[in-house]
């Protein structure tokens, strides 16, 4: 398995992909233990009528009754997280829920936490410091399939 990396596009209209109708909402759960980092990306996420947040879990227990109850189609997971990590819960995630496509986000961007990430099923890894300019392209990317994108 390959994951995807971004930037692949800035900016462009978002409102069709090749799976999805015309206005088709991505559903979206946000796992993360620093509540700063969940309000950052809550704005920039809010930006993009497209997406719906459907649920904010601050550690492992809640992300999986979370993943449950919205059945989300794109988690944002933290690597770092009291209990448990990113990295061992997306095994957990992927069994739970094989359809749902997993975007680690972390401090720390080194090469052993992409090879882990990747080798637990990672659909997607991005450096928290980047995620502002590859967040959306990756969660495009990953829910409208293999499809180029260009920048606009």
């Amino acid at each position: 398995m390959t994951m995807i990396e971004g930037p692949k596009l800035s900016n462009g209209d978002f409102s069709v992909g090749k799976n999805s109708a015309v206005g088709e909402k991505i559903t979206i759960l946000l796992v993360d233990d620093s509540s700063a980092f969940i309000e950052a990306t809550m704005k920039l996420l809010a930006r993009y009528p497209r997406i719906q947040v459907l649920d904010i879990a601050f550690g492992a227990e809640d992300a999986l009754w979370a993943i449950a109850k919205h059945q989300p189609e794109v988690v944002l997971l933290d690597i770092e997280m009291p209990g448990k990590s990113g990295l061992d819960m997306v095994q957990e995630i992927k069994t739970a829920a094989p359809g749902v496509k997993v975007v680690i986000l972390t401090l720390f961007d080194n090469p052993g936490y992409r090879r882990a990430a990747n080798l637990n099923g990672a659909d997607a890894f991005i450096p928290k410091g980047k995620f502002v300019g590859e967040l959306l392209p990756v969660i495009l990317r990953l829910v409208d399939g293999d499809q180029p994108l260009e920048d606009s």
